[in-house]
């Protein structure tokens, strides 16, 4: 897909705000020992750090996480930007009772 399909839908218009030109890989650490799962672990995270810091030094900002991509230690505000008192909005409405909560949680918000 072209980076120019991207940035044609409007950050507010899916729960993907992350509508502006930018880096993205998929890293993957592997080990066949305990060892090495927490050197795997460590790699692969300063390697995504790297990416995010070179995104924020090309648009001008610090563009979160892609939610695909997430270890399930990413704040949610980093992962759905502005997007996220709508999106906990529809989760208080569709998902009051936070059934759906692996991974990056939406806590749902009930007024």
């Amino acid at each position: 897909m072209s980076p120019k399909k991207l940035v044609e839908v409007g950050a507010a218009d899916t729960a993907l705000a992350l509508r502006v030109p930018h880096y993205w890989m998929a890293v993957q650490g592997r080990s066949t020992t305990d060892a090495g799962v927490a050197a795997a672990s460590d790699w692969t995270k300063s390697l995504s750090e790297f990416i995010r810091q070179k995104n924020a030094e090309l648009s001008g900002k610090d563009l979160g996480w892609f939610i695909n991509m997430c270890q399930g230690e990413e704040k949610p505000e980093d992962v759905f930007g502005d997007n996220l008192p709508r999106l906990r909005k529809l989760k208080a409405k569709y998902d009051p009772q936070n059934v759906w909560s692996r991974g990056v949680a939406i806590a749902p918000l009930h007024e």
